[in-house]
């Protein structure tokens, strides 16, 4: 096998707690020969001041500060550390999460050996915000009914499980370069605050992806990470960006996924549900608790889909909600997975 090599982008912004174990999860990889492109938006912490020590002492760190732009224009950030990327591979690796040491090495054996797959992804852990305490394993036992869709093969295919949930974690996704810049780099909807999913659209249709069984990193959750605060905004733009996407494939590539227009719309409907009742619960873990109640009330009445179930939870939200009330707690008491 050659020793291709690698080129990791790392998106930043006020990660001074965690970007030294980021890094050093890095240095501490099997596979040496990669070069680590950190791409600080601005922080007003500590972040570049930790950074720039690791690069004085590792030419192989890179690291690029740029005025504050948010994850609103998060495309721009990864598109050019792209054109800064000297690699035969693309890997993912945002500064609060953590890799093991063999991540690369497995993966650029994947597709060293495997011509026909585009794009390598694996297994993670999901932890609290501290990385020793895990949460679940992802895909946890939901997400693995779509594994019969998890290698993309026939190609298009994924499409079908990831335009409602994307059970891809962003730290494992290590892309062969020529066929990333082949589709125009990182895809991106105006004011859409992730690039993952809208880019995976497209890589679908480009070939198989390898699927890795073994986790290999740790993805931290916590309750203040813009995932969490954003949810509504992410989940409003990808419906758009999957509605045009799909309108946007052939006939025959739309029969590979096998969903009508009617049927995309319904599923993308429940997606905005369960994604709302998500954000109402980061709302009270953050005391945010008219907001909480506001959404919970949304999930209850949604007009678009009927979810029993879901209706039942938002109810159950709102009532913790007006008793201004943390349901982690509760959630904890009961054996069931908490977040704080």
């Amino acid at each position: 096998m050659e020793n291709p090599l690698i080129s990791i982008i790392s998106p930043t912004y006020n990660h001074e707690k965690y970007i030294e174990e980021c890094i050093n999860s890095v240095l501490a990889q099997t596979y040496q020969n990669w070069e680590m492109h950190i791409m600080d938006d601005g922080s007003s912490d500590k972040t570049g001041e930790i950074s720039i020590k690791h690069a004085i002492k590792d030419s192989r760190i890179k690291y690029h500060h740029q005025n504050h732009i948010g994850v609103h224009r998060l495309h721009e950030t990864y598109n050019k550390a792209l054109s800064l990327c000297n690699g035969k591979y693309i890997a993912i690796l945002e500064c609060d999460d953590v890799w093991y040491p063999n991540k690369l090495q497995r993966q650029v054996e994947a597709l060293e050996s495997n011509s026909e797959c585009v794009l390598a992804w694996a297994s993670v852990y999901n932890s609290r915000e501290q990385i020793s305490d895990i949460l679940k394993f992802q895909p946890d036992a939901e997400q693995l009914r779509q594994k019969p869709y998890f290698e993309n093969k026939p190609i298009g295919i994924i499409n079908r499980a990831i335009y409602f949930g994307n059970f891809i974690p962003a730290l494992t996704i290590f892309i062969r370069k020529d066929v990333l810049n082949s589709i125009g780099g990182f895809k991106y909807l105006e004011n859409l605050p992730l690039i993952d999913q809208p880019t995976l659209y497209h890589l679908a249709n480009e070939g198989h992806f390898f699927y890795d069984e073994e986790p290999l990193g740790v993805y931290r959750r916590y309750s203040t990470q813009t995932t969490k605060k954003l949810t509504l905004d992410i989940v409003k733009g990808n419906k758009i960006y999957v509605i045009e996407h799909y309108n946007s494939l052939s006939a025959k590539q739309k029969e590979i996924i096998g969903l009508s227009h009617h049927q995309l719309e319904n599923e993308l409907a429940t997606m905005e549900m369960t994604s709302r009742a998500s954000y109402a619960r980061a709302c009270l873990i953050r005391k945010e608790f008219s907001i909480a109640r506001k959404e919970y009330l949304n999930v209850a009445f949604f007009p678009s889909t009927f979810n029993l179930l879901w209706r039942i939870r938002g109810i159950i939200g709102f009532c913790f909600g007006v008793a201004n009330m943390n349901v982690e707690s509760v959630a904890k008491k009961l054996g069931k997975r908490y977040y704080k």
